[in-house]
């Protein structure tokens, strides 16, 4: 079943389209949060709670990309845990090193109050897509899906080092890059 069927069938809140997406996206939504909270039973849970938050918020939103839609709504619930879990003092150093990376050149993500809500967004899209393809893939796998250096290297047949260098300078970059888009980092 498409994409556009899937959402057909949530708009007409038709209960099929869950087992639908499950079908479909499943298991890239439990590796996407299984890769953030190392932890199967909080996985398994964010994945239904995924499928929950979709079915609440279709409609009235109509995602283009249904698969982009399903995986940043995991991928924040995962966040949500992962910080829960800090906040209880029950985060894994993996996770603290994650989220302590980003809070370098990221600024912090309570909304601004000058309504840009989006323009980080915006802007770390922007910056993406002027980098190199493999750094683009290094930054969303670790950033986006959690995916640690150790990971990223074997998968590419790189040094744990050089993976974690290109990461470094990514963020380097993208920190000038949203101090010079008016960001405050």
């Amino acid at each position: 079943m498409e994409d556009c069927d899937i959402v057909a069938l949530l708009e007409a809140r038709n209960e099929q389209a869950i087992a639908h997406m499950e079908h479909r996206y499943g298991n890239l939504c439990r590796h996407l949060a299984e890769q953030m909270v190392h932890n199967r039973p909080d996985a398994e849970e964010i994945v239904n709670d995924t499928w929950l938050r979709v079915w609440e918020s279709v409609p009235p939103a109509h995602p283009d990309c249904l698969s982009a839609y399903v995986c940043r709504i995991a991928r924040n619930l995962a966040i949500d845990r992962v910080r829960y879990l800090r906040r209880q003092k029950r985060c894994l150093p993996e996770e603290q090193l994650l989220l302590s990376e980003l809070e370098e050149c990221v600024p912090d993500p309570e909304p601004p109050a000058d309504g840009r809500e989006g323009a980080v967004a915006e802007a770390l899209s922007h910056f993406l897509s002027g980098e190199d393809a493999e750094t683009r893939v290094f930054f969303i796998r670790r950033y986006f899906a959690g995916e640690s250096v150790q990971s990223l290297a074997a998968r590419y047949g790189r040094k744990e080092s050089a993976v974690a260098t290109i990461l470094w300078r990514t963020r380097k970059r993208l920190k000038k890059y949203l101090q010079k888009e008016g960001i405050e980092v």
